[in-house]
């Protein structure tokens, strides 16, 4: 007995050259099709063909089809219609970075629509918020891997998919430290040089204490060169030089103190290079160490190097690196107030008061300094290094908005100065700058970026600051 499964490729066959296909009809339809006329009953067969193959037949994917998991559902709610239209004109506003105006979304409690940001490759998972990560892992394992958030465990640590557990002991480096450093004690050795880096940098820089030398100085002398110097800076910003006398002893050879012509005033000493062959060689030692190895060398305090460095010379630069990766956060509130008086005040020009500021030593400030710093570059009109402050951080108070104004109005046509003071700006800020702005100077998609953060303002209190 033939099955219209088994005679449906035949009667297509026939039907593709224009033949008949009456002759392959299956036993059950040839009551159906009748007497009637060969054209009727090809009809009617054509009729029976359709209605079996969409209503009868079910696709059975083949055994070997991968079958993808749902993309999951984020932990914060998507943005509304009103905030994703200015969402989408901040992404032509070219000077705002795409992932800042996802980190500033995120503090406000929402997430990005994917049809607004578009997916990043399977093979690099940008610098966002952890609200994004199952997504990112979805992404990653090509939807295979259902997302599935468990507590970070000794017998969970090789089954936790790489950036949920570094996110995980991120976390748990706040509440709970001394659990954090054994499940690195445990395991750090087991991951790769990559995310032993990534852990160093984002996991134990938070909360570091004296209780965490054992373990820096276990991989002071990892294999891979990154690691081993991101230990060194971490433990120089305990105040601890993992150093040898050797380099001591080289550092010495390199270096002089003298009192400047102060008779002999400590506070008022300078460094200088012995010998300016050396100064490439210095600036790299230097650059790699820390402020308490430079410390000890010298056999000058942390304070008093800060306090009297001398800034302008030929390794003045790779002090400020040093300080900003390896010394306390005091030290680097009061290089940031030296650079502050010293370039605002003494004729430097304002591209070098931006440049020495750029990167972790402005990152590593306290709020109060950032503010300083933040004063300093938008009355001069600066705006690059904005992004390196905390987000909403200014107040009314922090400066002369008037000028700030004045200097967006004329700034407007580049297009690059708005964004940054959305960047720094609360709600209410926001609104009160864009009630000053002219509005025939500047156009929708300019002021996008200010209307982005009050629209988030009247739609979520959750702001998340951590003003001193």
């Amino acid at each position: 007995m033939t099955t219209p499964a088994t005679c449906l490729p035949a009667m297509k066959a026939d039907w593709v050259i224009g033949r008949s296909a009456v002759r392959h009809a299956p036993d059950q339809w040839s009551s159906a099709l009748g007497e009637g006329t060969p054209e009727e009953q090809e009809r009617g067969l054509v009729a029976l063909a359709g209605q079996y193959a969409e209503v009868a037949v079910r696709p059975v994917l083949p055994d070997n089809t991968d079958q993808l998991c749902a993309i999951p559902v984020l932990s914060k709610p998507m943005l509304d219609e009103n905030c994703r239209e200015l969402f989408r004109l901040c992404l032509k506003h070219f000077s705002v970075p795409t992932e800042k105006l996802v980190h500033l979304i995120d503090a406000y409690g929402y997430t990005v629509h994917v049809a607004d940001w578009g997916w990043p490759g399977s093979d690099r998972i940008p610098d966002c918020p952890e609200t994004y990560l199952p997504w990112f892992q979805w992404i990653y394992t090509h939807g295979r891997i259902p997302w599935r958030y468990q507590e970070l465990t000794e017998e969970t640590w090789s089954k936790t998919w790489p950036p949920l557990r570094q996110a995980q002991l991120a976390a748990m480096r706040i509440t709970e430290p001394g659990r954090a450093r054994q499940l690195m004690v445990n395991h750090g050795h087991e991951v790769r040089s990559k995310e032993r880096l990534s852990l160093l940098l984002k996991t134990f820089a938070i909360n570091l204490t004296e209780d965490d030398h054992d373990y820096l100085f276990s991989v002071v002398n990892d294999h891979d060169g990154m690691v081993s110097q991101w230990a060194v800076w971490l433990l120089g910003r305990l105040g601890v030089a993992a150093t040898s006398e050797d380099r001591l002893d080289k550092m010495r050879r390199l270096l002089t103190v003298s009192d400047g012509g102060h008779g002999g005033v400590i506070g008022v000493q300078q460094l200088s290079i012995v010998g300016e062959s050396h100064q490439k060689q210095l600036g790299t030692m230097i650059r790699q160490g820390t402020l308490a190895e430079l410390s000890i060398a010298l056999e000058v305090t942390p304070d008093e190097l800060v306090e009297t460095w001398d800034l302008g010379g030929g390794v003045g630069g790779p002090f400020i690196v040093s300080v900003a990766q390896s010394a306390s956060q005091d030290h680097v509130d009061v290089l940031c107030d030296r650079l502050l008086a010293e370039y605002s005040w003494n004729g430097k020009k304002d591209a070098d008061l931006e440049f020495v500021f750029t990167g972790p030593l402005l990152e590593r400030a306290s709020t109060t300094t950032q503010r300083k710093v933040m004063s300093a570059f938008i009355t001069q009109g600066l705006h690059r290094s904005l992004y390196d402050v905390r987000p909403g951080i200014a107040q009314w108070n922090d400066f002369r908005w008037e000028s700030c104004v004045k200097i967006s109005q004329a700034r407007a046509r580049d297009n690059k100065f708005i964004g940054p003071l959305a960047w720094v700006a609360p709600p209410e800020l926001a609104q009160e700058l864009l009630t000053q702005f002219s509005p025939k100077k500047l156009s929708q998609q300019d002021m996008a970026p200010l209307n982005l953060v009050v629209a988030l303002g009247e739609a979520s209190r959750s702001l998340v600051q951590e003003l001193a």
